[in-house]
């Protein structure tokens, strides 16, 4: 996940870590739900470009399968 910190504007490397379709959550670090889309594998090669609104402030950003999930912190300035 890059850049870290972000303005708002987030791309998400996943490297062909899925072969089915899968999901990218942003939850701040209270729990509290901020944003999810839907991706699919084969429509992504590499890296997801998500552009969000977000305040700033510490967020964690779920890429899952329903099997797998990957966790990342991410700082919004």
């Amino acid at each position: 996940v890059y850049p870290n910190p972000t303005h708002n504007e987030l791309f998400v490397d996943v490297n062909g870590a899925f072969n089915s379709d899968f999901y990218i959550s942003i939850y701040n670090s209270l729990g509290k739900h901020n944003y999810t889309q839907r991706f699919n594998a084969v429509d992504i090669h590499t890296t997801v470009h998500l552009n969000v609104s977000l305040d700033p402030g510490l967020y964690f950003i779920h890429v899952t399968d329903g099997e797998c999930m990957f966790v990342n912190k991410i700082i919004v300035k």
